[in-house]
């Protein structure tokens, strides 16, 4: 069974260009549901999810104050949430598909660091299988 599938949460989205990792759910879920503010990130959420759903490949041009492309890691991206909780989504992009790799709050930048490695170690993951 392949690690990524569609998108349930907060509500499901059948885009066949956008998957998320299944952990990466599950942590996005808990995140925006203990947030204190979850309708409004719930609705920030599916804002993004239909932008990357369009410009699965250049959303970090077309939204730049929601998107960045962390240029050290060549195919890593992030999804910014600005608040207080400092929600952020990691991403890749493989042959025109957008895959929701990692979900945490950015309170230093060990956090980022750590949840890099957790993201960049998924889609290792997930690459491994591919060839399998």
């Amino acid at each position: 069974m392949g690690i990524f599938q569609n998108i349930i949460y907060p509500e499901q989205f059948n885009f066949a260009n956008v998957k998320v990792e299944r952990r990466c759910q599950d942590d996005l879920r808990r995140l925006i549901e203990d947030s204190g503010y979850h309708e409004k990130l719930r609705s920030d959420y599916n804002a993004r999810l239909k932008l990357l759903h369009a410009h699965p490949t250049n959303a970090h041009l077309v939204m730049t104050h929601w998107f960045e492309h962390l240029k050290q890691y060549n195919s890593l991206y992030s999804v910014r949430f600005k608040g207080a909780d400092n929600l952020r989504i990691l991403y890749t992009v493989k042959e025109g598909r957008v895959y929701l790799l990692c979900a945490f709050k950015e309170k230093s930048k060990e956090d980022y660091d750590r949840n890099i490695q957790i993201a960049l170690n998924r889609a290792r993951t997930f690459e491994e299988e591919k060839q399998q």
